[in-house]
């Protein structure tokens, strides 16, 4: 038992070194998140983009019927459609607060704090 709880007491500080007590960079702040969101953004928008490019037919007298096709009739087509809607949206706002937000002054820096 007591090589068990010995076992156990050296991951508990295994996950505290590597979770809690890593070394990190004093500008970092919680405005670091929007850059992974974007790219989480950006992954959505191309899965989403690639699956409705297999079902959209690029002619004049076609593409309509294809993207009813896809909401009608497309196992969850719907959803995928309106993510890559919306996704665009997120991107473009997640991108823009990545990038521009912090610079902006009535935003608290890390080393103001």
């Amino acid at each position: 038992m007591t090589h068990l709880k010995n076992h156990f007491s050296l991951m508990i500080k295994d996950a505290a070194n590597h979770l809690i007590d890593y070394p990190t960079p004093s500008n970092l702040s919680y405005w670091w998140g929007f850059g992974p969101l974007a790219g989480i953004c950006l992954v959505i928008q191309i899965v989403t983009g690639v699956f409705l490019a297999m079902h959209y037919t690029p002619h004049v007298d076609l593409a309509f019927n294809s993207v009813e096709h896809v909401m009608r009739d497309v196992e969850g087509g719907w959803l995928l459609r309106y993510m890559h809607a919306n996704g665009a949206s997120l991107v473009f706002t997640w991108l823009l607060l990545f990038y521009y937000l912090p610079n902006f002054p009535f935003v608290a820096h890390a080393d103001h704090c």
